[in-house]
């Protein structure tokens, strides 16, 4: 039996943690995890893929990072950052690390402007 190095737990701990933040979006919004990663632009699985982009970049990734997750251009990441609703990302964030999430998440009245002026 072989013990797997340190290096690859530690990815595939991470490849985890993206796949189940993936899945919540995806259940927030009632989408299959086809859908949430499929070409298809209606509402719902776009919806879920903004949230999935915004919790992803406000942990630090870069859009082309976060592009290469979802097999999309870092400006097609750019826009769907913006469509995110900021209490599903709230939620979202804190069910994923298990922690409040940041003041600047919780409240950013820019942000929440441009989304009310959206819809």
């Amino acid at each position: 039996m072989t013990l797997a190095s340190p290096e690859l737990t530690v990815v595939q701990a991470a490849r985890d943690a993206i796949d189940e933040l993936a899945e919540m979006c995806a259940r927030a919004y009632l989408v299959s995890m086809d859908e949430f990663y499929g070409r298809d632009r209606h509402k719902r699985p776009a919806a879920a893929r903004a949230l999935f982009c915004r919790v992803l970049r406000d942990h630090g990734w870069s859009y082309p990072e976060i592009g290469a997750e979802l097999d999309r251009d870092h400006t097609t990441i750019m826009y769907l950052v913006t469509r995110a609703d900021a209490a599903q990302v709230r939620a979202i964030t804190e069910a994923w690390t298990g922690a409040p999430a940041p003041v600047d998440i919780q409240h950013n009245p820019f942000l929440e402007a441009i989304l009310a002026s959206r819809y």
